[in-house]
C-alpha cells in the first residue's frame, strides 16, 4: 500500500489492472471516506486520442445516471498528465465468475434477468448505448444484486462518433451483426447482445462460440440459432424472449428492452409503484407548498412589524436631535488588466553563405516589425514540425510568433501521412492553418471468413477479425488475404478520399492433393 496518497486524496490498497497507460484500482477515498474503484489514465503514455475521448466520454455518460442496476461514478478530474475516475466498489464477481459456480433457481435467474433487463431500460432512456453487455461487464453480490458496470464503450445513441469511419468494438462472442459490419449501433444492438447472456445463463454455452474469433464473428453474421426447448421448470417464454432478441436485423428486433417485462410480469409492478410513487410525490408536494406559504405569510407579517417600529423610532430621533449624514461607502471595483502572454518564437538560423557567393548573407533579428503568425488547426491532432524542428502538438492555445520568410510546415499523426507544406510568413499577418487528416486517407473494411492475414502491397497489416477499419492513403493497392488452409485471395483495390470500402472475402478451402 503506498503511504503518500495518489493524487492527493486516494489511498492504493490494491492494483487490479496496470499495463502502458491505463491502471485499475481498489483505493479509499479519502475524503469520502470509504473504498472505490479508481481507473486512471496515463496521457502521457497514449498514441491515439481517441483513448482519452473514450475515457472522458465514460464519466460523462455514467454522470447522466443514477440507478441501483448502475455502477456510479464519484468523481472524475485531472492530476498533471492523468485522468482519474473513480466508482461505486461493489462488493462481489462478475457473472462470468458466477456461472462456473451457478447454483441459482429459475426464479431467481429470471429475477437477475429482470435487474438486468431494469438497469438497460434506465441506460437506454438517457440514450446511452453499453455496447459490450456480456458477463464479464454483469456485476452480482451473495444478496444476488445486480450491476451493469464498465461504460468505457458506451456511446450516446445517434451521438457523434470519435473516429471517421465507425471502429468495430466488442467483445468478439457478444457483438452484434451491424458492429461487425460497421453499421450504426442503437439500442437494439444492446438486446442482441443481451440474448446472447440470457440463452448463456440458462443453456450454460454461448450459441455463436466458435473455435476462435473469426469462426464465431461468422457464426454471430450468419448461423441462425434455433434454441432449445425450455427443460423442467423453465418458463416457456424463455425461448421466445432470447429468439426474439437474436434477430440478425435490428428492425426485427423489439424496439425497447421492456418487452421483456411483459413475460416476466416485472411491467405491472413497475407500473403499480409508479402510480404510488406519483400519489406519494404530489401529496409531499402539496404539503411543502403549504408549509412555504405559511412561512411566507408569518414573514411577511414579522418584517412589517419590525419596519413599522423603526419608522417610529427614527421618526422620534429626528425630531429630538439632527444627525449628520454619515459618509456613503465608496466601492471601488479593481480590475486587473490580465499581461498577454508572449507567443513562441521561433527563431531561424542565419542563411549560409555558399563557397564563391559574393552576396552577403541576410541575417533575420527579432525585431517586432519583422514578425508574423501562424494559428494552426488540425483534426483529430497532430505533432507540429516546423523545418523539422518539433515545436507542439495540437490543439494548440494561441497562434507562434514566427519571423516572417519561408519556412515548411509538418503536421504528424501516427496513424495518418504526414502533412507538409510550403508557408509564407508575412509581416504582421496571421496565417490561418486548417487540416483534416481524416479526409486525407480512405478506410478499409474488410470481413474475412473465417480468417485471414491481411497484406497491403506486399506488407502484413493485419489479422482479420479487425477491431478497427484499415487506413490507407488514396489510390490503389494490391489486397491480399492469406491462410494455410485456404487458397490465397488476391485483389487490385481503389481507395478514395474520405471513404470506406468495405468488403467481405469467403475463402475457398484447400483440395487435397493427395
Amino acid at each position: 500500500m503506498s503511504e503518500k496518497p495518489l493524487f492527493g486524496k486516494f489511498k492504493i490498497i490494491e492494483c487490479f489492472k496496470k499495463d502502458e497507460s491505463l491502471a485499475v484500482y481498489l483505493a479509499d477515498h479519502i475524503y469520502l471516506n470509504k473504498q472505490i474503484i479508481l481507473k486512471t489514465l496515463n496521457t502521457g503514455n497514449i498514441s491515439d486520442q481517441v483513448v482519452l475521448e473514450r475515457f472522458k466520454r465514460e464519466a460523462q455518460l455514467l454522470a447522466k445516471i443514477n440507478h441501483p442496476n448502475i455502477i456510479s461514478i464519484y468523481d472524475f478530474g485531472t492530476f498533471g498528465e492523468y485522468f482519474y475516475i473513480s466508482f461505486e466498489y461493489f462488493e462481489g464477481q462478475n457473472l462470468r465468475q458466477a456461472f462456473k459456480n451457478n447454483s441459482w433457481s429459475i426464479e431467481e435467474k429470471i429475477d437477475i434477468l429482470n435487474q438486468i433487463a431494469t438497469g438497460l431500460s434506465e441506460t437506454h432512456s438517457k440514450k446511452v448505448i453499453h455496447r459490450d453487455l456480456k458477463p464479464e461487464n454483469i456485476l452480482i453480490n451473495n444478496e444476488n444484486h445486480v450491476k451493469i458496470a464498465d461504460f468505457g464503450l458506451a456511446q450516446i445513441s445517434g451521438g457523434e462518433k470519435l473516429t471517421a469511419a465507425e471502429a468495430i468494438v466488442g467483445t468478439p462472442a457478444y457483438m452484434t451483426p451491424e458492429q461487425i459490419q460497421g453499421i450504426n449501433s442503437d439500442e437494439r444492438s444492446d438486446l442482441f447482445s443481451f440474448g446472447i447472456l440470457i440463452y448463456e445463463m440458462f443453456f450454460g454455452v454461448n450459441p455463436f462460440l466458435g473455435k476462435d474469433a473469426g469462426q464465431t464473428l461468422n457464426n454471430i453474421q450468419t448461423c441462425r440459432i434455433n434454441t432449445p426447448p425450455p427443460h423442467a421448470g423453465m418458463p416457456d417464454y424463455i425461448p421466445v424472449i432470447i429468439d426474439r432478441l437474436l434477430k440478425k436485423s435490428q428492425s426485427d428486433r423489439p424496439k425497447s428492452v421492456e418487452f421483456i417485462f411483459k413475460f416476466t410480469g416485472k411491467a405491472l409492478e413497475k407500473n403499480d409503484r409508479q402510480k404510488k410513487n406519483i400519489w406519494k410525490y404530489l401529496i409531499t408536494a402539496l404539503l411543502f407548498v403549504i408549509v412555504v406559504l405559511a412561512a411566507y405569510f408569518i414573514m411577511t407579517l414579522m418584517e412589517e412589524k419590525q419596519t413599522l417600529a423603526e419608522n417610529k423610532e427614527n421618526i422620534a430621533d429626528s425630531l429630538n436631535t439632527k444627525k449628520p449624514f454619515g459618509e456613503l461607502p465608496i466601492i471601488v471595483e479593481e480590475t486587473d488588466s490580465e499581461k498577454a502572454t508572449e507567443p513562441i518564437v521561433v527563431s531561424r538560423e542565419p542563411l549560409q553563405q555558399e563557397p564563391g557567393d559574393t552576396q552577403q548573407s541576410i541575417v533575420l533579428v527579432p525585431d517586432s516589425n519583422l514578425v508574423g503568425y501562424i494559428d494552426i488547426k488540425c483534426k483529430p491532432w497532430a505533432e507540429v514540425l516546423i523545418d523539422s524542428n518539433v515545436i507542439d502538438t495540437t490543439p494548440i492555445k494561441e497562434p507562434y510568433k514566427l519571423l516572417t520568410g519561408e519556412y515548411r510546415l509538418q503536421l504528424r499523426h501516427p496513424n495518418y501521412p504526414v502533412y507538409t507544406s510550403k508557408i509564407l510568413v508575412r509581416e504582421n499577418d496571421t496565417l490561418q492553418i486548417n487540416v483534416n487528416l481524416q479526409s486525407m486517407v480512405g478506410y478499409l473494411v474488410c470481413n474475412v471468413f473465417p480468417w485471414g492475414d491481411i497484406y497491403i502491397n506486399n506488407t502484413f497489416v493485419e489479422q482479420t477479425p479487425l477491431n478497427h477499419p484499415i487506413i490507407l492513403e488514396p489510390g490503389t493497392h494490391i489486397l491480399e488475404i492469406k491462410n494455410p488452409g485456404y487458397e490465397s485471395q488476391r485483389n487490385e483495390i481503389r481507395i478514395e478520399k474520405s471513404d470506406t470500402l468495405k468488403m467481405t472475402i469467403k475463402l475457398n478451402a484447400l483440395v487435397n492433393s493427395d
